[in-house]
Protein backbone atom coordinates (compact mmCIF):
# COMPACT_ATOMS: atom_id res chain seq x y z
CA UNK A 1 0.00 0.00 0.00
CA UNK A 2 1.49 3.55 -0.29
CA UNK A 3 1.27 6.23 1.36
CA UNK A 4 0.43 9.58 0.41
CA UNK A 5 2.88 12.21 0.08
CA UNK A 6 1.33 15.85 1.54
CA UNK A 7 3.08 18.44 -0.08
CA UNK A 8 3.35 21.42 1.85
CA UNK A 9 2.42 24.60 0.59
CA UNK A 10 5.73 27.07 1.05
CA UNK A 11 4.86 30.55 2.32
CA UNK A 12 6.49 32.78 -0.23
CA UNK A 13 8.39 35.90 1.28
CA UNK A 14 8.87 38.89 -0.95
CA UNK A 15 12.12 40.00 0.48
CA UNK A 16 12.80 43.05 -1.19
CA UNK A 17 9.33 44.22 0.43
CA UNK A 18 9.22 43.05 3.50
CA UNK A 19 13.00 44.87 3.78
CA UNK A 20 11.18 48.06 2.93
CA UNK A 21 8.13 47.63 5.59
CA UNK A 22 10.75 46.87 8.50
CA UNK A 23 12.88 49.88 7.26
CA UNK A 24 9.57 52.30 6.85
CA UNK A 25 8.50 50.57 10.33
CA UNK A 26 11.83 51.49 11.64
CA UNK A 27 12.01 55.43 10.13
CA UNK A 28 8.20 55.66 11.48
CA UNK A 29 10.16 54.73 14.97
CA UNK A 30 13.09 56.87 14.69
CA UNK A 31 11.04 59.70 14.03
CA UNK A 32 8.53 59.40 16.89
CA UNK A 33 11.35 59.27 19.38
CA UNK A 34 12.71 62.41 18.31
CA UNK A 35 9.81 64.30 18.65
CA UNK A 36 9.59 63.50 21.82
CA UNK A 37 13.01 63.04 22.71
CA UNK A 38 13.19 67.08 21.02
CA UNK A 39 9.78 68.00 22.76
CA UNK A 40 11.15 66.76 25.99
CA UNK A 41 14.60 68.84 26.07
CA UNK A 42 12.59 72.05 25.05
CA UNK A 43 9.69 71.59 27.69
CA UNK A 44 10.15 73.31 30.64
CA UNK A 45 9.09 71.21 34.02
CA UNK A 46 7.68 73.58 36.72
CA UNK A 47 8.87 74.61 39.98
CA UNK A 48 9.75 71.19 42.22
CA UNK A 49 10.08 70.66 45.82
CA UNK A 50 11.40 72.83 48.25
CA UNK A 51 14.45 72.00 49.35
CA UNK A 52 17.49 73.30 51.76
CA UNK A 53 19.95 75.25 50.13
CA UNK A 54 23.52 74.05 50.54
CA UNK A 55 25.86 76.50 53.43
CA UNK A 56 28.50 78.37 52.89
CA UNK A 57 31.69 75.92 53.46
CA UNK A 58 34.64 78.06 52.60
CA UNK A 59 36.91 79.08 55.66
CA UNK A 60 38.40 82.80 56.18
CA UNK A 61 41.49 80.72 56.26
CA UNK A 62 41.90 79.41 52.93
CA UNK A 63 42.08 82.88 51.07
CA UNK A 64 44.91 84.45 50.07
CA UNK A 65 46.28 86.83 47.49
CA UNK A 66 48.85 84.66 45.11
CA UNK A 67 51.55 85.86 43.27
CA UNK A 68 49.49 87.70 39.92
CA UNK A 69 47.71 89.56 43.01
CA UNK A 70 44.14 87.66 42.53
CA UNK A 71 42.58 86.59 45.06
CA UNK A 72 43.44 82.59 45.46
CA UNK A 73 41.89 79.73 47.84
CA UNK A 74 43.46 76.50 49.39
CA UNK A 75 41.88 74.69 51.85
CA UNK A 76 40.55 71.26 52.94
CA UNK A 77 40.88 70.09 49.54
CA UNK A 78 39.23 72.55 47.47
CA UNK A 79 41.68 75.16 45.58
CA UNK A 80 40.59 78.63 43.60
CA UNK A 81 41.53 79.34 40.18
CA UNK A 82 41.86 83.00 38.66
CA UNK A 83 39.04 84.43 36.34
CA UNK A 84 37.24 87.57 34.84
CA UNK A 85 34.19 87.99 33.16
CA UNK A 86 33.90 90.55 30.13
CA UNK A 87 31.20 91.87 27.64
CA UNK A 88 31.35 94.40 24.99
CA UNK A 89 32.08 97.45 27.63
CA UNK A 90 35.65 95.65 28.14
CA UNK A 91 36.05 96.60 24.50
CA UNK A 92 38.94 95.18 22.31
CA UNK A 93 40.98 92.56 24.28
CA UNK A 94 44.79 91.57 24.19
CA UNK A 95 44.08 88.11 25.53
CA UNK A 96 48.27 87.18 24.97
CA UNK A 97 48.32 89.34 27.33
CA UNK A 98 45.30 88.31 29.78
CA UNK A 99 46.95 85.28 29.64
CA UNK A 100 50.18 86.22 30.53
CA UNK A 101 48.65 87.75 33.93
CA UNK A 102 47.80 84.99 34.92
CA UNK A 103 44.10 84.31 34.11
CA UNK A 104 42.78 80.42 34.12
CA UNK A 105 39.59 80.96 32.88
CA UNK A 106 37.03 83.95 31.40
CA UNK A 107 33.42 84.11 31.35
CA UNK A 108 32.04 85.63 27.86
CA UNK A 109 28.97 87.49 28.07
CA UNK A 110 26.99 85.70 24.70
CA UNK A 111 24.40 88.03 24.68
CA UNK A 112 21.22 89.45 26.28
CA UNK A 113 17.58 90.44 25.83
CA UNK A 114 16.34 93.76 26.00
CA UNK A 115 15.17 95.61 28.87
CA UNK A 116 12.25 97.35 27.19
CA UNK A 117 10.81 94.33 24.74
CA UNK A 118 12.74 90.53 25.41
CA UNK A 119 14.56 91.07 22.18
CA UNK A 120 17.09 88.62 21.84
CA UNK A 121 20.87 90.18 20.64
CA UNK A 122 24.32 88.33 20.57
CA UNK A 123 27.01 90.68 22.29
CA UNK A 124 29.28 92.38 19.75
CA UNK A 125 32.17 90.78 21.10
CA UNK A 126 31.31 87.45 21.80
CA UNK A 127 32.84 85.49 19.13
CA UNK A 128 36.10 87.43 18.59
CA UNK A 129 36.49 86.83 22.71
CA UNK A 130 35.56 83.16 22.69
CA UNK A 131 37.93 82.89 19.79
CA UNK A 132 40.99 84.66 21.09
CA UNK A 133 40.53 83.57 24.35
CA UNK A 134 40.84 79.92 23.82
CA UNK A 135 43.35 80.49 21.27
CA UNK A 136 45.34 81.77 23.89
CA UNK A 137 44.89 78.92 26.51
CA UNK A 138 42.26 80.05 28.82
CA UNK A 139 39.38 78.40 29.44
CA UNK A 140 35.87 79.82 28.59
CA UNK A 141 32.52 80.32 30.25
CA UNK A 142 29.46 82.00 28.63
CA UNK A 143 26.88 83.95 30.52
CA UNK A 144 23.38 85.58 29.39
CA UNK A 145 22.23 88.69 30.67
CA UNK A 146 18.01 87.86 31.08
CA UNK A 147 15.46 90.17 30.92
CA UNK A 148 12.38 87.31 30.32
CA UNK A 149 9.51 87.90 32.71
CA UNK A 150 8.19 84.07 31.60
CA UNK A 151 9.31 80.63 31.80
CA UNK A 152 8.74 80.58 27.87
CA UNK A 153 11.32 83.43 27.18
CA UNK A 154 13.14 81.88 29.41
CA UNK A 155 13.11 78.69 27.50
CA UNK A 156 13.59 80.94 23.98
CA UNK A 157 16.67 82.30 25.93
CA UNK A 158 18.40 79.10 27.40
CA UNK A 159 17.89 77.31 23.81
CA UNK A 160 19.25 80.42 22.39
CA UNK A 161 22.14 80.35 24.48
CA UNK A 162 22.71 76.63 23.34
CA UNK A 163 22.59 76.84 19.90
CA UNK A 164 25.48 79.82 19.75
CA UNK A 165 27.44 77.50 21.81
CA UNK A 166 27.47 74.43 19.56
CA UNK A 167 30.61 72.83 18.45
CA UNK A 168 32.77 76.17 20.75
CA UNK A 169 34.32 73.74 23.63
CA UNK A 170 32.48 75.34 26.36
CA UNK A 171 32.61 73.32 29.17
CA UNK A 172 31.90 75.66 32.28
CA UNK A 173 28.65 75.74 33.94
CA UNK A 174 26.44 78.82 32.02
CA UNK A 175 26.02 81.59 33.77
CA UNK A 176 22.12 83.52 34.24
CA UNK A 177 22.22 87.03 35.00
CA UNK A 178 18.99 88.32 36.13
CA UNK A 179 19.75 91.41 37.29
CA UNK A 180 17.79 95.09 37.34
CA UNK A 181 18.85 97.84 34.91
CA UNK A 182 16.43 100.65 35.45
CA UNK A 183 13.32 101.53 37.09
CA UNK A 184 11.63 100.87 34.11
CA UNK A 185 13.11 97.29 33.39
CA UNK A 186 10.76 94.50 32.18
CA UNK A 187 11.74 92.40 35.65
CA UNK A 188 10.84 94.79 37.78
CA UNK A 189 7.01 93.51 38.51
CA UNK A 190 7.53 90.25 38.28
CA UNK A 191 6.83 88.39 42.01
CA UNK A 192 9.39 86.44 43.57
CA UNK A 193 7.64 83.01 42.65
CA UNK A 194 7.78 84.53 39.07
CA UNK A 195 11.53 85.15 38.98
CA UNK A 196 12.36 82.08 40.39
CA UNK A 197 10.45 80.32 38.26
CA UNK A 198 12.06 82.78 35.44
CA UNK A 199 15.58 81.55 36.72
CA UNK A 200 14.57 77.73 37.01
CA UNK A 201 13.08 77.33 33.52
CA UNK A 202 16.39 78.63 31.81
CA UNK A 203 18.50 76.02 33.91
CA UNK A 204 15.98 73.33 33.56
CA UNK A 205 16.51 73.44 29.39
CA UNK A 206 20.05 74.17 30.04
CA UNK A 207 20.17 70.70 32.48
CA UNK A 208 18.55 68.74 29.82
CA UNK A 209 21.31 69.20 27.55
CA UNK A 210 23.71 67.85 29.95
CA UNK A 211 25.10 71.54 30.99
CA UNK A 212 25.07 72.92 34.41
CA UNK A 213 23.70 76.66 35.69
CA UNK A 214 25.15 79.10 37.58
CA UNK A 215 22.60 82.12 38.51
CA UNK A 216 23.96 85.24 39.00
CA UNK A 217 23.16 87.38 41.54
CA UNK A 218 24.50 89.84 45.04
CA UNK A 219 23.75 88.70 48.61
CA UNK A 220 20.62 91.39 48.49
CA UNK A 221 18.89 90.60 45.43
CA UNK A 222 18.96 86.48 45.64
CA UNK A 223 17.76 87.27 49.46
CA UNK A 224 14.80 89.38 47.93
CA UNK A 225 14.19 88.17 44.42
CA UNK A 226 14.55 84.54 43.88
CA UNK A 227 13.54 81.13 46.10
CA UNK A 228 16.33 79.38 46.36
CA UNK A 229 15.18 76.81 48.07
CA UNK A 230 13.60 75.60 44.74
CA UNK A 231 16.60 76.26 43.10
CA UNK A 232 18.75 73.50 44.71
CA UNK A 233 19.45 72.37 41.29
CA UNK A 234 21.57 75.19 40.62
CA UNK A 235 24.91 76.64 41.66
CA UNK A 236 25.47 79.63 42.54
CA UNK A 237 27.97 83.04 41.47
CA UNK A 238 28.25 85.32 44.21
CA UNK A 239 28.83 89.29 43.35
CA UNK A 240 29.70 90.41 46.53
CA UNK A 241 32.69 93.25 46.68
CA UNK A 242 34.26 92.32 50.05
CA UNK A 243 37.07 90.79 51.47
CA UNK A 244 35.64 88.70 52.82
CA UNK A 245 32.23 87.27 52.27
CA UNK A 246 29.27 86.95 54.58
CA UNK A 247 26.95 85.12 52.56
CA UNK A 248 25.19 81.97 54.07
CA UNK A 249 24.75 79.79 51.35
CA UNK A 250 27.02 77.89 48.98
CA UNK A 251 28.74 79.32 46.11
CA UNK A 252 30.69 77.93 43.13
CA UNK A 253 32.21 81.40 41.99
CA UNK A 254 32.55 84.28 43.49
CA UNK A 255 33.08 87.98 41.46
CA UNK A 256 34.65 89.96 44.61
CA UNK A 257 35.54 92.89 42.62
CA UNK A 258 34.08 95.18 39.72
CA UNK A 259 37.07 97.52 39.67
CA UNK A 260 40.11 94.94 38.42
CA UNK A 261 42.80 95.75 36.13
CA UNK A 262 44.16 92.99 34.42
CA UNK A 263 46.67 93.83 31.72
CA UNK A 264 45.67 93.62 28.21
CA UNK A 265 42.17 95.19 29.42
CA UNK A 266 41.45 99.18 29.06
CA UNK A 267 39.14 99.19 31.08
CA UNK A 268 38.02 98.18 34.99
CA UNK A 269 37.27 94.13 35.01
CA UNK A 270 35.12 91.66 37.00
CA UNK A 271 37.55 89.46 38.87
CA UNK A 272 36.19 85.84 40.00
CA UNK A 273 37.51 83.38 41.81
CA UNK A 274 36.30 79.72 40.99
CA UNK A 275 35.79 76.94 43.87
CA UNK A 276 37.31 73.12 42.67
CA UNK A 277 37.47 70.28 44.24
Amino acid sequence: MKKSVKKKNKLKIDKPRLIIVIAAILFILVIFMWIRSYKYVNTYDGLGKTKEYPQMKYSSEGFYRDKYNFLNYNYNGVKGRRGIDVSVHQGEIDWASVKKSGVEFAYIRLGFSSYADGQIYMDKYFEKNIEEAQNNGIEVGVYFFSQAVSTEEAVKEARYVLSKIKGKNVKLPIGFDMEPVTENDRIKALTVEQKTEVADAFGCIIRKHGRETLIYGNPEWIANNIDLSLLTDYKIWLAHYTSMSSFEYDYAMWQYSSTGRVAGINTNVDLNIMFVK
